[in-house]
């Protein structure tokens, strides 16, 4: 008895996958786009970080990392999980972008920003396991989030 429920539950099982197999493969229009923007980030990342070390990375980085954040809340929002964004990542980030935009010269907040870059941020991605997936706008953002300070 035991026997024939196993076995019907592995018939089950088999067939599930083998209709899974023959299934046609399909990638939605939001997966393409994702995929082609995080392959551009990645792209003018490495571009801007080698052609303009010093004057406009950190331009780049406050348009880049806002509309991430933006289009990030947009979606948690509609998702009704905006209430991740007081994650500490998120005030890291903050801090960083004040500290490029507003106060480049203060101690204190390099200091700061440098120990949450370097400490905190970079522990998160392995603790996280923040993964480069073109496809998936969520993980590429979390990890934008994570990677670029």
């Amino acid at each position: 008895m035991k026997k024939e429920k196993i076995k019907s539950a592995y018939v089950k099982k088999k067939k599930i996958l083998q209709k899974y197999i023959k299934s046609a493969p399909f990638t939605r229009l939001s997966d393409k786009i994702t995929f082609i923007i995080g392959v551009l980030l990645v792209i003018w990342q490495a571009f801007i970080l080698g052609r303009f070390p010093d004057k406009f990375y950190y331009d780049y980085h406050t348009i880049v990392l806002s509309v991430l954040v933006f289009s990030k809340f947009v979606y948690y929002k509609h998702m009704g999980w905006h209430y991740y964004f007081t994650d500490f990542c998120y005030a890291a980030n903050f801090l960083l972008l004040v500290f490029l935009n507003f106060f480049p010269k203060n101690d204190y907040l390099f200091k700061a920003c440098y120990f949450y870059a370097n400490g905190c941020l970079a522990i998160a991605v392995a603790a996280f396991r923040n993964q480069m997936v073109f496809h998936k706008f969520d993980n590429l953002s979390s990890l934008a989030l994570h990677i670029f300070p």
